[in-house]
């Protein structure tokens, strides 16, 4: 009889156990802050739990139903993690976002707060509740996360501004596309935030707000793509300059090869990435080439300086582009044969690359 008892009590004891144990799991799930980025954004690899896929690999889009969990209204001052439908009217306006190898993502942490946007590559979406078409997108928002209100230059840039290396028209180029970025882009995401959270089920100001966040750091309208790239904005001295301070910016550095025919391309080309190319196996497509094929080393002085060389040769053979490329090679100042390979080349090949260089 008193086991009895003691077995009755041990049982209630972890009856109660477990459910105190559920309970404070439940009040800490209710409570716990939105995950970080990092947790959020960890999910890719599937689909998020309120959503199924209807049907597989049509015209190499998967596709999806979704049944939104978002708000009608949101609050500016709360952070908060969503999975929604991102409309689409016209998809080949969002065949960036959709035909990809990868998931586009943006981060962006301005005055207001930090946006994550992330959109499923290769999926397309339908809601369950309103039948809306579109990008299947998660997105993140901390208002406590904030950041100043500049357009984000590379590190590069930064350095550039702070050593005082900057032209005149380069300031300007820079100061320009900062106004552009405070009086038109931000602004306008603003107004299509404060509108998007009035009301997160009406598409038009959806389509709209997502719009004004991929947009938000696109550059001024007529400026080249490429503008802002390292080695299209800064000089050749500038550019030298900065890789003395620790950033690789390469040049063009391209060799093809075809039947009869090589050409050598290469343009703002560092010493340091051209002897890099040549070490890392240039002529590795032929085995007996290889074996031989002395590796060249750069005056530490000279690595950052640059190179400039067009070459075309027609009706030459692989081993001829080999011996070519290396005499080339061997003839700028700065570049030359990596003393600790020399002893295992024979004595006449060595001499017959030296002849190579001098020409």
């Amino acid at each position: 009889m008193r086991l009895k008892i003691l077995m009755k009590k041990y049982m209630i004891s972890t009856v109660v156990w477990f459910m105190l144990v559920l309970f404070c799991s439940y009040i800490s799930a209710e409570h716990v802050d939105p995950s970080p980025i990092e947790g959020r954004f960890s999910i890719w690899g599937g689909l998020p739990e309120n959503a199924r896929t209807t049907k597989k690999k049509i015209n190499e889009l998967t596709y999806v139903e979704l049944s939104e969990k978002i708000p009608r209204q949101l609050s500016l001052d709360e952070a908060f993690s969503y999975w929604l439908i991102w409309p689409v009217d016209d998809w080949s306006l969002v065949a960036p976002f959709v035909k990809r190898a990868t998931h586009f993502e943006m981060r962006a942490t301005i005055p207001i707060g930090t946006f994550h946007l992330g959109v499923k590559a290769n999926i397309r979406a339908k809601c369950v509740e309103r039948k809306e078409e579109g990008l299947l997108t998660l997105l993140w928002f901390d208002p406590g996360e904030k950041g100043a209100l500049e357009y984000p230059l590379p590190e590069v840039f930064k350095v550039a501004v702070k050593k005082g290396i900057l032209t005149a028209m380069q300031k300007e180029t820079l100061d320009d596309l900062q106004k552009f970025f405070e009086q038109q882009r931000y602004p306008k995401l603003l107004r299509e935030w404060e509108d998007f959270t009035e009301g997160t089920y009406v598409m038009y100001t959806r389509q709209n707000f997502f719009n004004a966040l991929t947009c938000l750091y696109d550059l001024m309208p007529g400026m080249a793509s490429d503008t802002l790239m390292p080695e299209n904005f800064f000089d050749s001295n500038q550019r030298i300059q900065l890789r003395s301070y620790g950033h690789a910016i390469l040049g063009k550095c391209l060799f093809t090869f075809t039947a009869n025919k090589f050409s050598m391309q290469i343009k703002n080309c560092p010493l340091s990435q051209l002897v890099d190319r040549w070490n890392g196996g240039l002529f590795a497509i032929t085995s007996d080439i290889n074996k031989q094929q002395p590796k060249l080393k750069v005056d530490g002085k000279r690595q950052h300086e640059e190179v400039d060389i067009i070459l075309n040769v027609e009706g030459t053979s692989f081993e001829e582009a080999y011996k070519i490329t290396l005499g080339v090679l061997l003839g700028i100042q700065g570049v030359q044969l990596d003393a600790r390979c020399l002893t295992a080349i024979h004595p006449n090949r060595l001499r017959r690359l030296h002849m190579h260089a001098r020409r």
